[in-house]
């Protein structure tokens, strides 16, 4: 398996090596506009519960290979990023942090609430193919795998016919 596990300053190498164009869209300093309403929400929230400030540092979040083989790349906004100072577990607890997939073509999808992520390419082809929809993988928590906590459970995503598709394993 290949992990595509993608940083800032690796995206224009990998968007090119892919044939993937510009990545000006998801530049370090711009984010795309469904992040900016995600976090102006989280600030809300922190603000609306007490805490005295929020700050979002983008180490987790970030763009990633295409996820919907529209050739461009998508983008994954990581709560865990996010800090609302007096309310510290306010955006994490033991069931995992929010994560918003945010598509190029402007889609928010359904946030997802997981303890990880990384986004893979699937193996068996002889080069990455751009239009080829790349797997989310999420490690969640061991109820969804019919577990406990404690559990180890992997959920992997792929977009199918307009949406993701899932298959929870452990």
């Amino acid at each position: 398996m290949t992990v595509l596990r993608v940083g800032a300053p690796s995206l224009l190498a990998l968007a090119l090596s892919l044939g993937l164009g510009s990545t000006a869209a998801f530049a370090a300093d711009v984010l795309p506009p469904a992040a900016e309403e995600r976090l102006a929400a989280a600030e809300q929230d922190c603000l609306e519960i007490g805490g005295t400030a929020f700050s979002f540092d983008p180490i987790e979040s970030q763009a990633v290979p295409d996820l919907d083989g529209d050739r461009a790349p998508d983008f994954v906004l990581d709560a865990q990023d996010f800090t609302c100072e007096g309310a510290l577990s306010l955006y994490s607890g033991t069931g995992g942090r929010r994560l918003d997939v945010l598509l190029s073509s402007g889609i928010a999808l359904d946030p997802f609430i997981a303890r990880g992520w990384s986004v893979v390419l699937m193996p068996g082809l002889e080069a990455p193919d751009p239009a080829w929809p790349h797997v989310l993988l999420l490690t969640v928590h061991g109820t969804l795998c019919g577990g406990d906590g404690t559990r180890r459970c992997v959920a992997a995503y792929v977009w199918q016919y307009g949406a993701f598709r899932s298959l929870p394993s452990d």
